[in-house]
């Protein structure tokens, strides 16, 4: 299993684009994502996946939020780095 980290920029910040931290778990893990932890109320994500492509994972993970309604006003980004 690679561990990978996601780095949300634009959640949870001054009330808007509001997500708590268990259901961005919880989306994660509805994906396939495995050992899903997050940092605080940050929005970042640390997991891991059998998957060595970055892209198919980034995919994933972006139609996962984008179907989330409390995410659907925008104002949001990410990026995924492969951890140590």
């Amino acid at each position: 299993m690679q561990t990978w980290i996601a780095l949300f920029r634009g959640l949870n910040v001054g009330g808007h684009n509001v997500l708590p931290m268990s259901q961005l778990r919880a989306d994660m893990e509805a994906i396939g994502l495995k050992e899903v932890r997050t940092y605080i109320q940050s929005g970042n994500v640390v997991f891991a996946s059998p998957s060595q492509r970055a892209a198919l994972l980034a995919n994933k993970i972006t139609r996962q939020i984008q179907n989330c309604a409390t995410s659907k006003s925008g104002g949001w980004g990410w990026r995924l780095d492969r951890g140590g």
